[in-house]
């Protein structure tokens, strides 16, 4: 039987991207052989039998990723000669029918609900936003018909965003692999800390977050990247840093011994776009959960249902500051709650939320756009 070629292809995205590499392994895992492309200036590589392509050239410009990065990808693809391309940014659309066009299987690998994001975007004009919005979803939809399918981590709303816009579609929630969550280093001493992994931006929380840590006066490590200089000089002017350990963007090892330091893990994004709307909980969570540290998340919805069944945390409204202050001290001060709670998280993670069990939807969605099922 001739082996599946599948080619991941990020334009935003880095080549150790935890989302798309616990994919690429997973698929590896099951037999298909599998490729990751990449704008960056590193040379291409076989990492744990994934081959990681680059086309040579990173982008830092938006502008010119979306126009001559992509453009590039485009070529390199071709080359790679694939039967499933899965493109991971909404960029990349501008390219998938072209790809479709030579006898290629595509599919989107939609990590947010974009229509909804784009309208929170702060480098877009307000006035503007909504109309940039309307306008890509209009071209989304028309791509989506063309292509063969579109993958996405949950409903929004209880609703699939993409219903009635794609031949083919699947959930794939981005959970660890049980490999994944091997990383943490247990035997590291424990401090009276918080921690935050992820992209550094407002909407997601973290002024808030940092103000919240200064105010119960424990440690916040932070990892990851600002979205911008403007809002990284913004936040280092704040008289609240000074509780804050930023370790910048790491790689997986630091970023498992960060989560053994600290005592709980933070995603108290905004009520904004997809956010309040999701049913899933936050990817950075479900690493949280997986390395037995309780979590304290946004008082949304889903999460409030999560947390009511499995009590593996606390919810908090993440733009009380008071609040948020309180529950991380009277959390960080219990220490037998604190170990219950990430037991339980653990378990979950362990026993139902992991990319092992999730991976096979993966699978299934594969079979239906080959004709294998």
């Amino acid at each position: 039987m001739k082996q599946i070629k599948i080619c991941h292809i990020s334009s935003t995205r880095d080549r150790n991207d935890p989302w798309i590499l616990r994919k690429c392994d997973y698929l590896k895992n099951e037999g298909y052989k599998v490729s990751y492309l990449i704008n960056d200036e590193q040379k291409s590589e076989c990492i744990n039998g994934v081959q990681i392509y680059s086309t040579g050239k990173k982008f830092e410009n938006r502008k010119e990723r979306m126009m001559q990065g992509v453009n590039r990808l485009y070529a390199k693809a071709l080359k790679i000669d694939a039967d499933i391309y899965q493109l991971h940014d909404p960029e990349l659309l501008r390219v998938a029918v072209a790809i479709k066009r030579h006898g290629k299987k595509v599919v989107f690998d939609s990590h947010e609900d974009y229509y909804l994001q784009i309208r929170e975007k702060p480098y877009i004009p307000k006035i503007l936003r909504n109309g940039i919005a309307a306008s890509y979803r209009c071209f989304e939809t028309l791509v989506l018909k063309k292509i063969d399918g579109v993958m996405f981590p949950g409903t929004n709303a209880v609703k699939n965003p993409f219903e009635g816009r794609t031949k083919h579609f699947a959930y794939a929630n981005n959970v660890p692999s049980l490999e994944e969550i091997a990383y943490a280093q247990s035997g590291l001493p424990k401090e009276r800390a918080v921690c935050y992994s992820g992209t550094l931006t407002e909407d997601r929380g973290i002024t808030n977050l940092v103000k919240a840590a200064d105010l119960a006066n424990v440690k916040l490590f932070l990892a990851g990247k600002f979205t911008s200089d403007e809002y990284r000089e913004k936040m280092l002017s704040m008289k609240e840093w000074r509780c804050v350990e930023y370790l910048g963007y790491v790689g997986r090892k630091e970023i498992y011994e960060m989560y053994s330091r600290s005592r709980i893990g933070m995603s108290t994004l905004l009520p904004v776009g997809q956010y309040d709307k999701s049913s899933n909980l936050p990817t950075k969570a479900y690493e949280y959960m997986g390395c037995g540290l309780p979590v304290i998340l946004s008082d949304f919805p889903y999460n409030r249902r999560m947390i009511e069944k499995y009590q593996f945390g606390e919810v908090v409204d993440s733009c009380n500051v008071t609040e948020m202050a309180e529950k991380i001290r009277q959390l960080i001060d219990d220490e037998d709650k604190c170990r219950i709670m990430g037991e339980r998280g653990e378990a979950l993670i362990r026993n139902k939320l992991n990319f092992g069990i999730e991976g096979k939807n993966m699978i299934r969605f594969y079979d239906e756009i080959l004709g294998n099922s």
